[in-house]
């Protein structure tokens, strides 16, 4: 393969990175040096694969739905190791599953209207997604971190319900719509 088409698969390769970090937090236990370092790569290819695809002009469909499985087997398997050993105040139970819920009814209303469900790489969301994951990384660092919940929680209300409208009324799966806020360009996948 010639150094082009190495450098092409950078993207991509960042995304099966998170899938098999996500998958690596099985074998540590959870905020152990080594989950951590797992738990940090993870996080971070997250936030660079989709910048990289935009500026090597390599974004893909496949890419976009490679991102977006990466992003959901991360999210999962780290809630589901880390929500039970956190101690978060009662009322971010409740609030967490009605963003899982409102998130999924979008991808459902996507599904029945595109005939394929639609993870959007909105601003917002990349935003909820930075915040969510510090929270976990900052957590056994400090003794309150109850104004991380509650801005988490706002920024995720807003994401979740600017999901539902963009998936209700756009005119074809919009994966790269940016939000309301930001300007629209029609760039390739991430």
């Amino acid at each position: 393969m010639s150094l082009t088409g190495v450098v092409k698969q950078i993207p991509n390769t960042l995304s099966w990175i998170r899938i098999l970090c996500a998958l690596g937090l099985f074998l540590f236990t959870p905020f152990t040096f080594g989950f951590m370092v797992l738990y940090i790569i993870a996080g971070v290819s997250d936030m660079i694969d989709g910048s990289i695809a935009r500026k090597l002009n390599v974004g893909s469909a496949f890419g976009a739905n490679l991102d977006s499985i990466a992003d959901l087997t991360f999210a999962c398997i780290g809630l589901y190791i880390l929500l039970p050993v956190v101690d978060f105040p009662a009322w971010a139970a409740p609030v967490a599953i009605g963003l899982v819920s409102t998130r999924f009814i979008s991808m459902i209303i996507a599904k029945i209207r595109f005939k394929q469900f639609v993870m959007l790489h909105t601003i917002g969301n990349k935003v909820f997604v930075g915040i969510a994951w510090l929270i976990f990384l900052i957590y056994p660092l400090v003794s309150d971190i109850t104004i991380f919940l509650i801005i988490g929680c706002v920024i995720g209300f807003i994401t979740c319900l600017e999901d539902l409208v963009i998936n209700s009324t756009s005119k074809e799966p919009a994966y790269n719509n940016k939000g309301f806020l930001f300007k629209n360009k029609k760039t390739g996948d991430d």
